[in-house]
């Protein structure tokens, strides 16, 4: 099983100074010492050290050892977010997305996805492979073919053994992402821990029903219990090494809540 330390990555690391936190909006601070609430609730009481570095969190950036170890342990508990650093100097990062036919959908995909980083378009065995080799033409997308269909796994897998940047951005073909959502996400990873970071996702239409996928306007952390147990990769950006061997193609739905 993978871990932090595979990558020589200590798994105590501290979050990193000049990041900034905001105790979540279920937190109670009831004294200088004690907090409770986080996701499953708990009660929290700090050392005298610990109650002053939480004044120096709540006054603004990480700035100190202790304040950067209490960080790690809010964010941790689920009882507060962080709010992301300046993006990581020269991080690469390839746009993944797997399709089966649909070309209407894969090119308002690849259009809002835009040029602004290297897109590989998986085809997992469309019918119609000659559609979506236009479209990946026309928005100058690189284009592998699957000669059969093996799921969204598969086709995803396909993808991870062939980059070789240090992120991996996976994109749903029927989703359309905003501008700029790649860089608003990058900065969550100049902290080392962080293996993978989702956007919210939402229904196309305003006023229509709530997406599936949509696990709410609350930024926390991922964690089984927690506020967010889970995030799909309808969009994802996640550090490619730490994926592994990647999906289970062994499943067909809910590969990606197992890879998270």
């Amino acid at each position: 099983m993978l871990g932090p330390t595979t990558f020589g990555i200590s798994p105590e690391l501290d979050l990193p100074l000049g990041s900034e936190i905001r105790l979540a909006d279920d937190v109670e601070l009831l004294t200088p010492e004690t907090l409770l609430g986080g996701s499953p609730p708990r009660f929290l009481r700090l050392s005298p050290p610990g109650a002053a570095a939480l004044v120096e969190l709540r006054g603004g950036h990480v700035t100190s050892r202790p304040a950067a170890a209490l960080a790690r342990r809010l964010t941790d508990t689920g009882l507060a977010e962080v709010r992301p650093l300046a993006p990581p100097p020269r991080l690469t990062l390839t746009v993944v997305v797997p399709v089966r036919d649909r070309p209407r959908e894969l090119d308002r995909c690849l259009r809002s996805v835009g040029r602004s980083h290297p897109v590989m378009v998986v085809d997992d065995g469309s019918d119609d492979a000659a559609a979506v080799a236009a479209v990946c033409a026309e928005h100058e997308a690189e284009l592998v073919r699957r000669n059969g269909s093996g799921g969204p796994a598969a086709a995803r897998n396909t993808a991870l053994h062939r980059v070789e940047s240090d992120l991996v951005a996976f994109v749903d073909s029927d989703c359309r992402v905003p501008e700029g959502w790649i860089d608003r996400l990058l900065g969550h990873f100049a902290d080392p821990l962080v293996v993978a970071v989702a956007p919210r996702i939402v229904a196309g239409r305003r006023g229509g029903p709530r997406s599936a996928l949509d696990m709410g306007t609350r930024p926390a952390t991922v964690i089984p219990g927690g506020p967010v147990p889970y995030v799909p990769t309808a969009a994802l950006v996640a550090r490619r090494g730490p994926l592994g061997t990647g999906f289970d193609t062994s499943l067909r739905y809910g590969e990606d809540v197992d890879l998270v």
